[in-house]
């Protein structure tokens, strides 16, 4: 079976090749689909240095777990604590953000900018500017 070929939504690029400079080619929806799954699907877990915290962040940069080794309570400063706490999920957010852009680079403009980037709304709002096409 046969499957149509969709072309590009960015007018500025060529009509069969979307994202990324290994000129990924968008087939159909199910192309679509599949990156959206495998976006889904993608969860990093970070560690603090000393290895007391540990956080594993879901592909839109929510907690999905947080574990503390029971030596974090030999040490009372729960100011250090809470920083530890912080930096370790921010860094799973960074990682998983950075796998999440790199899944998501077909379905991107090639000149994307990482920091500029809405990873929820930036491949329809791109779609919708090009009148839909």
């Amino acid at each position: 079976m046969r499957r149509a070929r969709l072309p590009c939504p960015w007018p500025h690029q060529a009509t069969t090749t979307c994202g990324g400079p290994a000129g990924d080619t968008i087939n159909d929806v199910h192309d679509i689909q599949r990156i959206w799954e495998r976006v889904a699907a993608i969860e990093v877990t970070a560690s603090s240095d000393d290895g007391q915290v540990t956080a594993s962040v879901g592909a839109r940069g929510e907690l999905r777990t947080l574990e503390l080794d029971p030596r974090v309570y030999r040490d009372r400063d729960a100011e250090t604590l809470a920083k530890s706490i912080v930096d370790t999920i921010a860094e799973a957010a960074r990682q998983v953000r950075r796998r999440v852009l790199d899944e998501m680079t077909p379905l991107l403009p090639r000149n994307v900018i990482d920091v500029e980037t809405d990873l929820a709304f930036e491949p329809l709002l791109h779609h919708l500017g090009s009148g839909g096409r």
